[in-house]
């Protein structure tokens, strides 16, 4: 059998590299771009255990998270304390009450307030003496 070789590269899938002035750039290539085909990827997926430098906890927090695999250093947080505010409705009986505190509460308000005027009163206003100098 024989093989069909690209007439650009000699089946080689590399060009020599040339200069505007002609001439070829030493140790330099250009793919051909008739026959060369990429490679394939041979990279290996990353895993945490790749990671043999130190690294913050971010950081490795974010490495587990990429990878798919569980974190064994994460904190697991429990089920978080809901506190619920209930209303209740106040009984029927509390309403004479609720009346009578609020009775107590103004007649402490007037009391005060009254207090307040009368202490207010009481002082004396301060009238500036005037100095007469000696002339």
């Amino acid at each position: 059998m024989t093989e069909s070789k690209c007439p650009k590269c000699g089946g080689s899938g590399k060009l020599p590299l040339y200069r505007k002035d002609g001439s070829i750039v030493p140790n330099a290539i250009v793919y051909c771009p008739d026959c060369h085909s990429e490679e394939p990827e041979r990279y290996q997926h990353l895993t945490p255990d790749m990671y043999d430098f130190p690294c913050s906890s971010n950081f490795r927090a974010f490495s587990y998270r990429f990878c798919g695999v569980p974190d064994p250093c994460a904190v697991t947080v429990g089920k978080e304390v809901v506190r619920e505010v209930v209303i209740e409705r106040q009984p029927a009986n509390m309403l004479p009450i609720r009346s009578e505190l609020n009775y107590i509460r103004n007649q402490i308000n007037e009391h005060i307030d009254a207090a307040k005027k009368a202490a207010e009163a009481r002082k004396k206003p301060q009238v500036k003496q005037s100095y007469k100098g000696i002339k």
